[in-house]
């Protein structure tokens, strides 16, 4: 009976370190300020427009022009090789891994990113963790980096996003 509770403890213990840690970054960040958050909001809206009818290939490249974002840059950000980019560009359909890691390296809102992946006809559902922790990354940690989304999975017991390579 004492190892069950002491298990239990641990558990809890676990889960308060790994809110900690993904936590971190956003409790120092704060709320933006009013008219941050009012700007987010018309690029969201503007950007959805304008991506809407489009391939995910079209609107991958528009919403890295829109960042000012080379290939280079999105494979540092993102952790995608330069030729994977590339590839995601020109047409190649996207895993769900790889649009978090755009959507992480261009800080694209929930909704955006929310677009991107009913363009490539994944649905994140709620039948595993993994699934869980993307829809949390793109929800509340969209704005960190690619390195505090990886500690955050690993912390989760989830695969790190792939390094390009």
């Amino acid at each position: 009976m004492a190892s069950a509770v002491h298990k239990n403890t641990e558990t809890k213990a676990a889960s308060v370190n790994v809110n900690s840690v993904c936590r971190q970054n956003t409790a120092e960040q704060g709320m933006a300020a009013p008219d941050e958050f009012m700007a987010e909001v018309q690029w969201s809206m503007a950007i959805r427009k304008m991506i809407a009818k489009l391939e995910f290939g079209d609107a991958l490249k528009l919403l890295m022009n829109d960042r000012d974002m080379s290939v280079e840059n999105m494979e540092s950000e993102s952790g995608l090789s330069v030729s994977t980019v590339k590839r995601l560009r020109a047409g190649q359909e996207a895993s769900a891994e790889q649009v978090v890691a755009i959507s992480v390296a261009l800080r694209l809102p929930p909704m955006v990113s929310s677009d991107l992946l009913r363009m490539c006809g994944i649905t994140l559902d709620f039948n595993n963790q993994r699934n869980t922790v993307y829809q949390m990354i793109l929800t509340g940690h969209y704005k960190e980096g690619i390195e505090q989304v990886n500690v955050c999975l690993a912390a989760c017991g989830c695969a790190k996003l792939k390094t390009a390579c």
